[in-house]
């Protein structure tokens, strides 16, 4: 039997969680909301818990609205359909200010990260986002879509017979490209709520259903339209958890080597300083070495729904976004794992002088 979403009574039973816990609260770490959301998203990625809190209350402190903003996020990038309960009960409370603060918003903050640390990780919905923003072998598909009317689009989105991908772009043309822009993206002025009442005809578990349909309205991202069929999507194949013994990294007065990504400032320094010094890299930009790293340390996950279906669309979703050929992205990728002590000296060094570097007023709160 499918649960209906009834919001109150997820908040009430959350609400005697939060108050049966004890919930330590560590003091902000040195950095800017660039390295702090960083920072968060891996390191929940990773199942460092500590570190994800210590994270968390750094940027609450830095910018709270950034913070959830960003919870928001990974529940849908990063969690999914791996823990459809934790997304429902993240996507709830992310659209309760009023519960938030009265509960202790940065308790509460500290809670979600704990929850969602823990949980298992799916980044599958990324993975079919990346397909149908910018594969080339859907760029037909993308601009007939476009022309579609919306009962063309409708029918596309409902056939389990369609791949994950083709149905992500005909729900994204649906609910319109004013709603979730993209340069990949053909223009189309759609509706939402249109879109809306299709996902509500789809056999998905309703509270999960309900709870991405509340979290369209708070995204520039797509991501929230694509988990209730990707959803059905998993649920008709064999999977299983797969749990990875990640490598310990190292940090930088609290802050984890792997914070420094293409998506910081110090990150893109990072990798152009590794570019002039590793002349093998020479031929790749410093976007496609960011984006390699990225899925070699970044994207990682310490537990993981998967399947051989799921596992291939990760993997042309990998080279879609680096825009390599397989051969050249496999040899980038071994570069890269050839120079990872060159890189984490980078790393700290630049770490080292952003620090030296921060007014008082930046050292946290």
């Amino acid at each position: 039997m499918t649960h209906q979403y009834e919001p109150d009574e997820i908040l009430s039973n959350l609400e005697r969680a939060i108050s049966e816990e004890t919930l330590y609260t560590p003091e902000p770490l040195p950095a800017d909301k660039w390295l702090q959301k960083s920072f968060l998203q891996k390191s929940i990625r990773r199942g460092e818990t500590e570190r994800a809190v210590q994270a968390a209350s750094s940027l609450w402190y830095t910018d709270k609205k950034k913070l959830w903003g960003r919870l928001h996020i990974i529940a849908l990038e990063d969690i999914g359909v791996a823990s459809t309960d934790t997304v429902v009960q993240v996507l709830t409370i992310t659209a309760s200010s009023v519960w938030r603060r009265k509960m202790g918003d940065l308790r509460v903050a500290l809670f979600v990260t704990r929850l969602l640390s823990e949980a298992v990780k799916s980044r599958l919905a990324d993975a079919v986002f990346i397909q149908a923003e910018r594969a080339t072998k859907y760029s037909g598909l993308r601009e007939h879509l476009s022309k579609a009317d919306d009962n063309t689009l409708a029918d596309y989105v409902t056939d389990v017979s369609k791949t994950l991908v083709e149905r992500s772009i005909a729900v994204w043309l649906l609910a319109s490209t004013n709603k979730y822009p993209s340069d990949c993206m053909p223009q189309r002025t759609g509706s939402l709520d249109t879109a809306i009442s299709v996902l509500r005809t789809l056999d998905t578990p309703k509270e999960l259903l309900e709870a991405c349909i509340g979290a369209t309205k708070l995204t520039p991202w797509p991501l929230a339209l694509f988990i209730p069929f990707i959803q059905q999507e998993v649920q008709q194949h064999r999977h299983r958890i797969e749990h990875h013994e990640l490598p310990i990294v190292s940090d930088v007065d609290g802050i984890p080597m792997y914070a420094c990504d293409t998506f910081t400032r110090i990150g893109k320094s990072c990798y152009r300083q590794l570019q002039r010094d590793v002349l093998e890299l020479r031929a790749y930009s410093t976007q496609q070495i960011g984006l390699a790293m990225f899925y070699l340390e970044g994207g990682l996950v310490n537990k993981e729904l998967t399947a051989p279906r799921l596992e291939a669309i990760q993997l042309v979703s990998q080279i879609t976004d680096v825009e390599l050929p397989v051969p050249q992205y496999e040899y980038l990728r071994d570069c890269l794992t050839c120079n990872m002590e060159v890189l984490t000296a980078i790393r700290r060094a630049q770490l080292q002088r952003h620090f030296a570097g921060l007014p008082k007023s930046d050292m946290g709160a």
